[in-house]
């Protein structure tokens, strides 16, 4: 049952981001196969950094045909620098799984059913690309629904995806497309996690938040830290390293290429380039033979 305030927010959401809302090359765009290279680039990634890597690599495949008949080497080069590489991988293998059955699926248990796509990116292509009167629940629209709708409550919310879900597809007005893309420049802009902008928030009346906030100032958001490990001492900086390397030549020898990493970080350890190189060879970003390697 939608929320008698429906309305109320959907009017005051859709004018804010009237004057407010970025402009972004995927916005407005509507080829499934545009949209997931977006979605998956934006995943763990920020938007100011994804920009330029959406442009070119859609430049060197803008097809879906093309990415999914290019070599996963290609694939990898081009994806060089945006980070967290197993993406490129899985987009690529959505690409030939949609060239393979013949054409995109259109609604979201369909689309789930392709290799890389999980209920969030199979949401966003249902909405973006297909119409679909749903709503696509991403960090900052997650932290938005629990407290405009749920208000105090939201701790239990929180943890109940079913629930928030529901609330927010309640929440969609006629336009999808364009209201998806409001809440989530809302959320990212206005209700934010640390310091909500509730004094000039066009839903301050209609929000269940805003008194708790008022109460309990910002005990109402706080989260606990999880204890971050410095980038240099991650495997993720070691897997970044071993590829930038394979990428500028066609392949390595282990020894040669341990040298080089120790020339470039002299806290890389010997153990730390194992574990990368047999985490890259699982995820299928290199391949190994005869004590060399290279991009698969």
């Amino acid at each position: 049952m939608p929320p008698p305030d429906r309305p109320i927010i959907a009017k005051r959401v859709l004018a804010w981001y009237r004057r407010h809302g970025r402009m972004l090359p995927w916005r407005g765009e509507t080829d499934p196969y545009r949209i997931l290279v977006s979605e998956v680039m934006l995943q763990q990634t920020q938007v100011d950094r994804v920009i330029p890597f959406y442009e070119r690599f859609l430049e060197r495949f803008p097809t879906v045909e093309a990415l999914a008949g290019a070599s996963a080497a290609d694939v990898i080069r081009l994806w060089g620098g945006l980070g967290y590489n197993r993406r490129a991988l899985f987009l690529q293998k959505t690409a030939q799984a949609v060239v393979a059955r013949g054409g995109w699926p259109k609604d979201v248990d369909g689309l789930q059913e392709l290799p890389g796509v999980g209920p969030y990116t199979s949401r966003a292509l249902a909405v973006f690309a297909f119409g679909a009167r749903l709503s696509v629940l991403d960090v900052n629209v997650r932290r938005w629904v629990q407290r405009v709708v749920f208000g105090p409550e939201w701790g239990r919310a929180a943890k109940d995806d079913a629930a928030l879900q529901d609330a927010a597809d309640a929440l969609v007005p006629r336009g999808s497309y364009d209201w998806n893309q409001a809440i989530m420049d809302f959320g990212s802009a206005v209700c934010t996690a640390k310091r909500p902008a509730c004094v000039s928030c066009p839903l301050a009346t209609v929000c269940k938040a805003r008194p708790a906030i008022e109460r309990k100032g910002m005990e109402i958001t706080a989260s606990r830290r999880k204890k971050v490990v410095p980038f240099k001492e991650s495997q993720r900086y070691v897997r970044g390293l071993v590829l930038m390397l394979l990428r500028e030549r066609p392949s390595l020898a282990v020894p040669a290429l341990l040298t080089s990493l120790q020339q470039r970080d002299r806290g890389i350890t010997e153990l730390r380039v194992v574990k990368a190189l047999t985490g890259l060879a699982a995820d299928g970003l290199i391949s190994m033979e005869r004590g060399r390697i290279k991009l698969p």
